[in-house]
């Protein structure tokens, strides 16, 4: 697969039946993804820090849907949902729905990025006025999303800490993914990219992102400490929407590493999208519609 003598492989189980692999080249070096990954991706092929196989762990996942008797409707001690608690913040969702299926149009106008980024802001910083803020935490943003997240949020830029996440699907092999990260590449303002142990053993760790489908990103995260041998006192993960699918891989993975882990989101949702179809980890309605799309694209 890789040149073994670049490289560290350390096998990671998290389930009885679950095991990832956290695969580390050598200081200076890359792994080096081009010739694994499936047509449909776009995006960096070579990562610099770690990259995590996690085998076929999300084949079932892959435009999947929750059965209607096992959707939780209600917040519970280690998950709020905003929008129950808020008519601003269900409407803002609503809104988001509408301004990311409005067209399929390849030039967006500035009065829908308006639009949308309003409705992002409103989301957020209802999250933020949900959490309880008694802690100085340190603050980890998976690139590109968790960024847009962290513009709406009065924080103190020294405990930030970013790392460009991509997942990779290999080629012909439908639902295996790889999720690959990467710290070399320009981050921004006042951001960092590489967290010392001290800034996690034992303390308050914040996650932030705009949506999380998978919950792949997350898991990584998690397993990034594990793998280092980190162990935070709490995790708190918020994103504007949340998939009850990534929500349950998360919290199952938290649980088997015996870490104490919360979610606060503006909305649940239901059903994944087609990673094959879209090349994007997506959230959908019911009705099959994008709930936040490409914040980044969307945007740009």
């Amino acid at each position: 697969m890789f040149d073994s003598k670049n490289i560290d492989i350390k096998e990671i189980r998290i389930g009885k039946n679950l095991k990832v692999s956290a695969i580390s080249p050598k200081d200076g070096e890359r792994l080096d993804f081009s010739k694994k990954l499936a047509p449909c991706y776009r995006g960096p092929k070579e990562f610099d820090y770690v990259a995590f196989d996690f085998l076929d762990i999300f084949s079932k996942s892959v435009n999947s849907l929750v059965p209607e008797g096992k959707r939780l409707r209600k917040n519970k001690k280690d998950l709020k949902i905003v929008s129950l608690l808020s008519d601003e913040v269900l409407e803002k969702l609503e809104d988001l729905v509408e301004t990311v299926n409005y067209s399929s149009r390849q030039v967006i106008s500035s009065t829908r990025k308006s639009q949308y980024r309003k409705a992002i802001k409103v989301i957020c910083k209802n999250i933020d006025l949900n959490r309880d803020k008694t802690f100085n935490e340190s603050i980890i943003v998976p690139l590109r999303g968790g960024a847009l997240f962290l513009k709406f949020l009065d924080v103190s830029r020294s405990k930030i800490f970013a790392i460009d996440c991509k997942r990779l699907p290999v080629r012909n092999k439908h639902g295996r993914f790889y999720l690959g990260m990467r710290r070399k590449y320009n981050l921004p303002r006042n951001f960092k990219n590489y967290y010392k142990d001290s800034d996690i053993n034992g303390k308050v760790i914040r996650i932030v992102e705009v949506c999380i489908a998978s919950g792949m990103t997350t898991v990584a995260v998690m397993l990034d400490f594990f793998r280092r041998g980190l162990r935070p006192e709490k995790i708190e993960v918020n994103a504007a929407a949340m998939s009850q699918q990534g929500i349950e891989f998360i919290k199952g993975v938290a649980d088997f590493l015996q870490l104490n882990i919360i979610f606060i989101t503006g909305g649940l949702f239901y059903r994944l999208g087609d990673f094959y179809k879209s090349g994007k980890d997506e959230i959908l309605t019911l009705d099959e519609k994008l709930v936040v799309g490409d914040a980044i694209m969307f945007l740009r």
